[in-house]
């Protein structure tokens, strides 16, 4: 009687450490994947800044500057880093070469512009926002025509840790502001 009792016992305390020793590893693994699969979301307004002339004159509305303010929502438990932010044109499905794509700059955290991006860190669920200045230039009339022209616009940001995002934007002579989900 008490044999069996003690194999019983022995048995249960065999099969508590099995499952602790499975279980456990799982159990860590899932949280550090349900904390890793969370989604980076984006709200993103596109909208002219700077232009010339009005729809009622000859030449119509040209547009010199418009900035993309995009607000980053990180969805993942874990801090992440948008690595690159751009706005990409293309005309006949390829990009715009050198002298014919505009300028980007971007609002600096403290204030004034930059020439090259600064990386965002995105803390989890804490909205984050940065600029992109995009023009192609007072009196530079290739680069005015290619953008004016281009096919397609997008907004690509580059994220460690996360899905890139890539959005459509509208024309460059689009009158109203976009602003949309990414």
């Amino acid at each position: 009687m008490v044999e069996t009792g003690v194999r019983v016992l022995t048995d249960q305390i065999v099969t508590g450490i099995v499952v602790a020793v499975v279980t456990v590893p799982l159990t860590l693994l899932a949280q550090r994947l349900a904390r890793k699969l969370g989604k980076v979301n984006c709200e993103l307004s596109w909208k002219p800044t700077m232009g010339e002339g009005s729809v009622d004159s000859p030449g119509g509305v040209r547009f010199r500057e418009r900035q993309l303010a995009v607000t980053f929502t990180n969805r993942k438990d874990v801090p992440v880093n948008v690595r690159e932010m751009r706005v990409d044109f293309y005309k006949g499905g390829k990009p715009l070469d050198a002298q014919e794509r505009p300028h980007l700059e971007f609002a600096g955290s403290r204030g004034g512009r930059q020439q090259m991006f600064e990386r965002a860190t995105l803390h989890p669920r804490m909205p984050e926002s940065r600029t992109v200045i995009v023009s192609p230039g007072h009196d530079e009339a290739v680069r005015q025509r290619a953008v004016e022209e281009a096919d397609r616009i997008e907004f690509v940001a580059v994220i460690e840790e996360a899905k890139d995002i890539r959005t459509r934007l509208d024309p460059w002579n689009e009158l109203e502001p976009q602003t949309k989900r990414c």
